[in-house]
């Protein structure tokens, strides 16, 4: 409904409340001379749906630069859904030194399942990939009745995505569920010698 919509809206801070709350912590850091390796943009949600992302993310680094100078890198967890948005792009490209985006499936069949989503997800994300300067891949890999991204098949697609993004991709992060799924019958996690032979592969 549309008053469920606007109560969702609601709970989005501002682009104000951001600014603000960035720079007050990052001036009560330095004021401590606790500055930060690194900052990492994740967030309770998807952080690239915020609409005012580009711009919160352009007065982000400049509070990195105001405060602690350029070694703070600014990293971002994304699932790279919405790199079809220009303003998601330029705001990755210009301003975060290490994104890491979400691309652990071979094919679209997989990844509609895993993330509940069409099947044109995948394309969609592969093409944004494709505007990325440079980026880090994170893969969740997980056995379940809905979505199995382990399989030869599954693995050899997703190594041949790997290969298209070669000269991008600054390294690749492979895991599995640190504990066990609500429902096992969803997702299982994937062995350590499972992921040693997918890490072999990469």
């Amino acid at each position: 409904t549309r008053a469920q919509e606007a109560a969702g809206r609601a709970e989005v801070p501002s682009l104000g409340d951001l600014v603000e709350a960035i720079d007050g912590t990052f001036a009560r850091l330095a004021a401590a001379n606790d500055i930060p390796d690194r900052i990492t943009v994740a967030g309770n949600g998807e952080p690239t749906l915020h609409p005012d992302f580009f711009a919160w993310s352009e007065q982000l680094a400049a509070a990195r630069l105001k405060h602690f100078g350029p070694n703070t890198k600014i990293g971002l967890l994304t699932n790279g859904l919405h790199l079809n948005k220009p303003d998601v792009i330029n705001a990755v490209n210009q301003f975060y030194d290490e994104p890491a985006i979400k691309l652990e499936c071979g094919t679209a069949k997989c990844f509609a399942a895993l993330y509940q989503v069409s099947e044109r997800g995948l394309q969609r994300t592969l093409d944004g990939l494709h505007q990325l300067d440079s980026f880090v891949v994170q893969a969740l890999f997980i056995q379940g009745a809905a979505a199995d991204n382990t399989s030869p098949a599954e693995i050899t697609a997703w190594l041949e995505h790997l290969k298209t993004f070669r000269s991008a991709i600054r390294h690749v992060e492979i895991y599995t569920l640190d504990r066990p799924a609500a429902d096992e019958s969803d997702a299982i996690r994937v062995s350590v010698a499972h992921l040693e032979e997918i890490a072999a592969q990469v």
